[in-house]
């Protein structure tokens, strides 16, 4: 009975560590399989896990990817946020200007190629934004 009384405690202190120690591939499975029981709201939730998870690690891939497919599902959900959607981004790139210049780099690229595609956009702005530190940019793998 004690060693029973040991042990619990011990099991729900290491559940949260499997928890959190999910990997992307578990988390995408999640997204897959919300996305076929087309419950978009429970995809969204779980490629915000990825988010968090690989803004952590600096896994920019994944970071973006889960990203831009949450914006995607949410316009499909909600098409009139589409300009939400966008601003989301804008905010995420000046707040990655101040914590990390890479991650910036690569928000304010993708902005500038969404700004290409519009008339009034200022797309050149963004790339050079996006390019302002070029040997930063040198020194990460892809």
């Amino acid at each position: 009975m004690k060693k029973l009384l040991v042990f619990i405690p011990l099991i729900l202190l290491l559940f949260p560590m499997k928890i959190a120690a999910q990997s992307y591939d578990e988390l995408w499975k999640q997204v897959e399989a919300a996305g076929r029981k087309d419950l978009p709201k429970t995809a969204i939730v779980s490629l915000r896990k990825i988010e968090k998870k690989a803004q952590r690690e600096k896994a920019y891939g994944q970071l973006l990817a889960a990203n831009f497919l949450a914006s995607s599902i949410q316009t499909q959900i909600s098409p009139d946020s589409m300009d939400v959607e966008l601003n989301k981004l804008k905010v995420k790139a000046r707040e990655a200007e101040r914590k990390d210049e890479v991650l910036s780099a690569i928000y304010n690229c993708v902005l500038g190629w969404i700004e290409q595609g519009k008339s009034d956009g200022n797309s050149a702005e963004y790339f050079k934004k996006a390019l302002s530190n070029p040997s930063l940019l040198a020194r990460q793998s892809c």
